[in-house]
């Protein structure tokens, strides 16, 4: 890993005791950075437990498949296949489906999931939004924001 922090592309505007200070942080705390494409959007179930609770369900949330072309069908294959190399979805048989769609945006394509029906059964957390004010606030005397 110390050598992918050297060949690491940082900002070519810091100064160069920023920048020892950005790869020194990064050094520290690996386990917070992607290491790499395959990691992004991962997250560890082992280390975070990620509960869902829904309003009382009907027997089953399944919506069909959009129509979509061969073709757009093929690169639908290929996304979703490259995000369970990653370990970003897996092979599921859960009671829960909903429709796919390929957006194709800054020349690439991405996958997009319409979960308005699956969102609507979704109990809210009453989790308070903190105040912009706030936490403007508790930015102050920062040296770095990401």
């Amino acid at each position: 890993f110390a050598e992918a922090i050297t060949e690491m592309n940082i900002n070519p505007d810091l100064s160069p005791e920023q920048d020892r200070e950005i790869r020194e942080l990064i050094s520290r705390f690996p386990m917070v950075f992607a290491h790499g494409s395959n990691q992004i959007g991962h997250v560890d179930t082992h280390v975070c437990d990620l509960k869902f609770n829904t309003t009382e369900l009907p027997p089953r949330v399944r919506q069909s498949a959009y129509p979509v072309s061969a073709k757009t069908s093929s690169v639908m294959r290929d996304l979703v296949e490259d995000l369970q190399r990653k370990g970003v979805v897996r092979p599921s048989k859960s009671r829960f489906a909903a429709p796919a769609l390929v957006v194709k945006s800054a020349g690439k394509h991405r996958l997009a999931v319409n979960y308005k029906v699956l969102n609507s059964i979704t109990e809210n957390d009453s989790y308070p939004m903190p105040r912009v004010t706030s936490a403007i606030h508790s930015l102050s005397g920062s040296k770095y924001l990401t």
